[in-house]
């Protein structure tokens, strides 16, 4: 019985550990945006100084430091043809496992 406990915490601890979870909503689901390269993905915590179309809020679990994080927060912004993601906010989880989150506003420079 106890060797099926264990088992069972073992399961979900690598299940819980071991993946990225993404979210995105896009603001028009009509649109569609050329993918841009993630080394030119610029961070705001604030507002955008440029003119800007929203392409959608996004946010993103990983686990891992906040470098990990930014990292993915680009690759996905990158992959809706974002520009940049605005209002960005992290967020670290210190539990048993190091997660990171992070979310923003992901928006095309008119």
């Amino acid at each position: 019985m106890m060797i099926k406990k264990a088992i069972a915490v073992l399961v979900v601890t690598l299940t819980l550990t071991s993946c990225s979870i993404s979210t995105f909503y896009a603001q028009n689901e009509a649109a569609e945006y050329t993918p841009t390269k993630k080394e030119e993905i610029k961070l705001y915590s604030h507002n955008s100084p440029k003119e800007y179309i929203v392409v959608g809020s996004m946010a993103i679990d990983v686990n891992g430091s906040p470098k990990v994080a930014e990292a993915y927060l680009k690759k996905k912004a990158s992959a809706l043809g974002a520009d940049a993601v605005i209002f960005c906010k992290l967020n670290k989880l210190n539990s048993f496992t190091s997660r990171t989150g992070i979310s923003g506003v992901a928006v095309k420079f008119k």
